[in-house]
């Protein structure tokens, strides 16, 4: 009886091992602080407050297999682009009409919706 057992649950706990190894392996492997990981997570509908401007994310995207999150953005003067970009480390831009300047994660507070 004890022998039956054991044939019946390896092969069921072989496929979770392998399913396990298979998202490890297949996952995102990105190192970066938690201040920074938490802009390439940004889910929309959510808010921001960049340099003390609220700021209402509508729209995420991921073009260039995945080195960058474009965040469709809607402000009390129009609209705006918040790219984070994946090199080295990761990078913040904000576009706002006719500016682009670079900013920090530091100056970027989140509120989910």
């Amino acid at each position: 009886m004890l022998n039956r057992v054991s044939r019946i649950r390896w092969p069921r706990l072989v496929r979770q091992l392998g399913r396990l190894l298979h998202s490890w392996w297949r996952g995102d492997r990105i190192r970066v602080s938690p201040e920074e990981g938490r802009l390439l997570r940004l889910r929309p509908p959510c808010w921001l407050l960049i340099d003390g401007a609220t700021v209402e994310v509508v729209g995420r995207t991921v073009p260039d297999a995945g080195r960058r999150v474009l965040y469709s953005c809607r402000t009390h003067s129009g609209v705006g682009t918040l790219a984070v970009s994946l090199d080295d480390k990761v990078n913040l831009h904000w576009h706002d009409g006719a500016h682009t300047r670079p900013i920090m994660a530091s100056d970027i507070e989140v509120y989910s919706g």
